[in-house]
């Protein structure tokens, strides 16, 4: 039973009590008269009907009687009114408070067991969502294309590709949903060959799964590696920002253990991760 219909029936009760009071049941068998020290107590030796009399002091009485036994139903019922009105604030309160908890407990995701020696040191960190259950995690990497489907670029052009990026992986509970790489720096898509916001990944599967740090770094780094490889079947952008063209990096693939008709790679190229607008491409990567 609520605190409200409880406080209902007392109510009930109490007025019925009320109600229940009978003029009529009302008797005395004497009558006192205090002087002073003394009291004259009087008995009735006979009785002589006096209706009249007796109708109009009954009626008088009743009415006073009525009238008063209503004043206290209606501070009585006031009274509790009010305290049933304080409980259901209480309650209600209470009843607030308690789903804002339940609410944040339901949005806390628990800390998952990262060590600074076995897994910070590695370049991993993590945070939460905002996604009820939801990681996530951000590894460093480096993006180092060294192939273009499956033939060597030439390492010292390679290496001038070299870019610090983010590996970052959602995980909601124990499901992977996305695994996308980014700048180190805000955080913004990293742009190269494969970048559709998130990566395209071409034929490869990351795991959708994993139970502790160690299966995200092991997933980062298949990520990493498998961004080694430019498969120009499912390449999105053949210009993307701060890397050379694709077809500039197609003249330094090594083909029979040569390159075509170029010259040696000059040093003094500048190297990747530039971020200056107002180059020229085509003056970073030419030679």
């Amino acid at each position: 039973m609520s605190t409200y219909d409880k406080a209902k029936k007392d109510i009930e009760e109490i007025m019925n009590i009320m109600d229940g009071i009978n003029l009529d049941d009302i008797k005395t068998n004497g009558f006192s008269i205090r002087c002073g020290n003394k009291v004259l107590h009087l008995k009735m030796v006979s009785e002589k009907s006096l209706e009249d009399v007796e109708n109009e002091l009954r009626n008088e009485f009743a009415k006073k009687l009525t009238d008063k036994i209503n004043f206290i139903k209606t501070n009585i019922g006031n009274k509790i009114n009010e305290m049933t009105e304080f409980v259901h604030r209480i309650k209600v309160e209470y009843v607030k408070k308690e789903k804002d908890l339940n609410d944040k407990l339901n949005n806390t995701s628990m800390m998952p067991d990262i060590s600074y020696h076995k897994h910070a040191v590695r370049g991993i960190s993590v945070v939460k969502s905002d996604e009820m259950d939801g990681l996530v995690w951000l590894i460093r990497g480096i993006y180092w294309p060294k192939y273009v489907d499956g033939v060597k670029i030439e390492p010292k052009f390679s290496k001038k590709m070299i870019s610090p990026i983010i590996i970052t992986i959602w995980t909601k509970r124990d499901k992977i949903t996305t695994v996308s790489t980014h700048e180190p720096i805000g955080l913004n898509y990293f742009d190269h060959y494969h970048q559709s916001k998130p990566d395209c990944w071409g034929s490869w599967s990351y795991d959708r799964k994993w139970k502790t740090a160690d299966d995200i770094i092991k997933i980062a780094e298949k990520a990493q590696a498998v961004l080694e490889n430019i498969n120009t079947l499912s390449v999105v952008s053949h210009n993307p920002r701060s890397l050379p063209r694709l077809a500039t990096v197609n003249r330094y693939l090594i083909k029979d253990n040569k390159i075509d008709d170029i010259k040696n790679v000059s040093n003094n190229l500048k190297r990747v991760g530039i971020r200056d607008d107002n180059l020229t491409s085509d003056n970073v990567w030419s030679i």
